[in-house]
C-alpha cells in the first residue's frame, strides 16, 4: 500500500516511525515539500533537500553495496559518503558492472515466465539530484532574493519535487531495486555473465547461451525439489 504524501501536518510528517530506507526518505522530502505549498514555509525546502540527498545516498548504498554482492566495501561507502567529491569518484568505478549486470539481469529474467520486474536506475541522473539537492542545504542569498522573493520558495519546491518524483515513480511502479546475488547464480549462469561483463558475449549471444543452459538449470531445479 502506497502512504499518502499530501496533506499531512508538520507533526505527522516529523512525529512518523523512523524507516532505514530510501523509499521512506524521498516520502519524507515530497511530504515536506507538499507541506510547504500549503503552508509557505521555507524551512521546509531544506528539510526536504535533506531527505532527497539522504535517500540518493542510501539508494546508492542498496544497489552498489547490497544488490552488487559487496563490490563496494561498506566500509569504504561509509567514509566516501562523508564527502561528495570521493562518493562520486567510487559510484562512477562501480557504475559500468551495475549497468552491464542489468543488462544481463533483463535478458535473464525475461526467458522466465513470472520473472520479477527490475529497476534500472540511472546513475547519473542520481548523481545529477545528488548535487541539485545539496545546493539548498547552502546558504541561498539575502532574504529579498530568497524567502521573501514571491517566485523563490515556488521554484525551489518544483525543483525538488520533479526530481524527488522520478525516484517516488520507480518505487511505486511495483518494480524491484535488487538483481540475483552473484554468488547465488548457478554456475552456467555465472560463466554467461562473465563473458557478458567481459565483453566476450553480446546481447544475441547473452540470449543464446542461457537459452542453451535452460534445460540442464530446470532439470537441475527439479531435482532440488524432490
Amino acid at each position: 500500500m502506497i502512504p499518502q504524501v499530501t496533506g499531512l501536518s508538520a507533526d505527522q510528517i516529523a512525529g512518523c516511525e523512523y524507516v532505514f530506507d530510501s523509499a521512506w526518505r524521498v516520502h519524507m522530502c515530497l511530504s515536506w515539500l507538499d507541506y510547504a505549498k500549503r503552508s509557505g514555509r521555507p524551512q521546509c525546502l531544506q528539510y526536504s533537500a535533506i531527505e532527497l540527498r539522504t535517500s540518493v545516498e542510501m539508494l546508492w548504498f542498496e544497489i552498489f553495496v547490497v544488490t552488487m554482492g559487496g563490490s563496494i566495501p561498506a566500509a569504504e561507502y561509509a567514509r566516501c559518503s562523508k564527502e561528495a567529491t570521493k562518493m562520486y569518484k567510487l559510484i562512477d568505478r562501480a557504475a559500468p558492472d551495475y549497468r552491464k549486470l542489468m543488462q544481463f539481469m533483463d535478458i535473464l529474467l525475461n526467458l522466465e515466465h513470472a520473472g520479477p520486474q527490475i529497476v534500472v536506475w540511472d546513475i547519473d541522473r542520481l548523481k545529477r539530484i545528488h548535487g541539485q539537492a545539496s545546493e539548498h542545504l547552502h546558504f541561498q542569498g539575502a532574504p529579498f532574493d530568497t524567502h521573501e522573493n514571491p517566485l523563490w520558495l515556488g521554484n525551489g519546491i518544483s525543483k525538488l519535487e520533479s526530481m524527488a518524483n522520478y525516484i517516488w515513480g520507480e518505487f511505486t511502479s511495483g518494480k524491484q531495486t535488487g538483481n540475483m546475488p552473484l554468488d547465488k547464480m548457478e554456475p552456467e549462469t555465472k560463466a554467461v555473465w562473465e563473458q557478458f561483463r567481459d565483453d566476450k558475449l553480446d546481447k544475441v549471444g547473452v540470449r543464446t547461451q542461457l537459452l542453451i543452459a535452460q534445460p540442464v538449470l530446470t532439470a537441475r531445479r527439479g531435482i532440488g525439489r524432490k
